[in-house]
């Protein structure tokens, strides 16, 4: 299989200044199902000095001896040690938060990947564009895994991503998370661990991993302005839920792909919808045979119907256009 080129739906984005359709809140949980480990890109070490590599360099330099660099340095690593530090979770003032960048990245990810070509066309950009997969990289190559999962779209040629500094028109996906140039219309705050869980050890790679533990949870928030129902439902989708408030099993984090444990699982969780407000400058919702006010807590039983309304609500309107993908399921069968 080769790769091959589409064409990118774009069209003007839309205005930023005024409030239309639906603005609100809503309230999640990721719980993780599994270890997970979402980190800051750090990898700190511990270097400890013998005090001999001290009196060895006064040595040699008041003897004045020719010195070899390649010989001094690989006699002077004898008394220098290093010490693997365990690589921390990711933290904002000490408190251990999942980064509201980071769920952003993922569900948007998620959404560009689930979307398809129809009559040669795709409403994503691809917002982290690499060359075109020419060929299926090898079991145990870098990225083997990532192509497998996600085959139907990895190999759509979409070009270069939207950029409204050199253009005037973007995807759907960029209109409405954002892109050069263009401000986003929804935003993440970071999620804060609910109660300390963690644990450190050892991963094949000689890397120290500090995680959390299975069962653990973190609460946050996801801001939304004008957008229409079928858009929020699509916010839903990238989450992985399909029916009801409760996303199936989905991707987080780093090593997500990889097997550390006896248990095979790492970096699996779910979003759980807790409650959605519309604030005062939206428009009613109206799904399912109801209209929903500004103001009123979304919970319960009505969240479920509401949460199935919306999800309706998107595929149907991008019938043919969007895929639902088990990676964790994949994923598991790869192992």
């Amino acid at each position: 299989m080769s790769s091959y080129r589409v064409r990118v739906i774009r069209d003007l984005p839309r205005n930023r200044d005024i409030y239309r359709n639906l603005t609100g809140i809503m309230h999640v949980r990721i719980m993780a199902e599994s270890h997970l480990h979402v980190g800051q890109g750090l990898r700190e070490q511990m270097v400890t000095l013998d005090s001999r590599l001290i009196d060895e360099l006064q040595r040699r330099i008041t003897s004045r001896e020719k010195i070899n660099i390649r010989d001094l340095l690989r006699d002077l690593s004898r008394y220098v040690e290093i010490e693997r530090v365990a690589v921390p979770f990711s933290r904002v003032s000490g408190a251990i938060v999942i980064p509201g960048g980071t769920i952003k990245g993922n569900i948007r990810s998620r959404l560009e990947l689930s979307f398809k070509a129809k009559e040669g066309a795709v409403r994503a950009c691809f917002i982290a564009a690499s060359p075109a997969i020419r060929s299926p990289a090898p079991p145990g190559s870098h990225g083997w895994r990532h192509q497998r999962i996600w085959i139907s779209a990895v190999y759509e040629d979409r070009g270069p991503p939207c950029n409204l500094t050199s253009d005037n028109v973007v995807c759907l996906l960029c209109d409405i998370f954002g892109t050069a140039g263009l401000k986003s219309l929804i935003d993440f705050s970071d999620f804060r661990l609910h109660e300390e869980n963690v644990e450190e050890f050892d991963t094949k790679y000689r890397m120290k991993l500090e995680a959390v533990k299975p069962g653990s949870s973190f609460e946050g928030h996801i801001y939304f302005r004008s957008l229409k129902p079928e858009e929020l439902g699509l916010i839903l989708f990238g989450m992985g839920i399909r029916n009801g408030s409760l996303s199936e099993p989905v991707l987080l984090g780093r090593f997500k792909y990889h097997k550390f444990l006896d248990s095979g699982k790492f970096g699996r969780i779910r979003y759980k919808i807790e409650s959605i407000v519309l604030s005062t400058y939206s428009e009613p919702l109206r799904i399912g045979g109801k209209e929903l006010h500004p103001g009123e807590p979304i919970q319960g039983d009505l969240l479920e119907e509401v949460v199935n309304g919306l999800i309706q609500e998107t595929t149907a309107t991008f019938n043919g256009e969007l895929e639902f993908i088990d990676e964790v399921g994949i994923v598991e069968r790869l192992q």
